[in-house]
């Protein structure tokens, strides 16, 4: 089954935040996998995300790297939602939403900012 990923950085100094992770992908919103990595896998992924150095989080920065999986959580189609409209009988086929948590990590395949 197909997920659309939605990527969150974990902040190293408070475990309860974290900010989005966008992919460059042609339609923008999250990047659809086949097989989506699983906790503990090591991906490599650029992106943007909020510069860290800017107090009103306006501006974007662009990240390479290495990461790996912290969690995984699926957010399957909600009645009334796109993938799911009302009165329709059933979900659309459209890839799950699959929200994973993510650090920097260092290794093997590690790329330098």
């Amino acid at each position: 089954m197909a997920a659309r990923c939605c990527f969150y950085i974990l902040n190293p100094d408070n475990p309860y935040d974290s900010h989005s992770l966008w992919p460059k992908t042609p339609g923008g919103s999250g990047l659809v996998l086949e097989h989506p990595p699983a906790v503990g896998d090591t991906i490599s992924l650029s992106g943007e995300t909020a510069d860290p150095d800017d107090p009103e989080g306006e501006r974007l920065v662009t990240v390479h790297g290495e990461w790996r999986v912290l969690a995984r959580r699926w957010g399957p189609a909600a009645y009334g939602s796109v993938a799911w409209s009302w009165g329709s009988g059933a979900a659309q086929p459209e890839p799950v939403i699959l929200d994973l948590m993510i650090e920097r990590t260092e290794g093997m395949f590690a790329r330098s900012k």
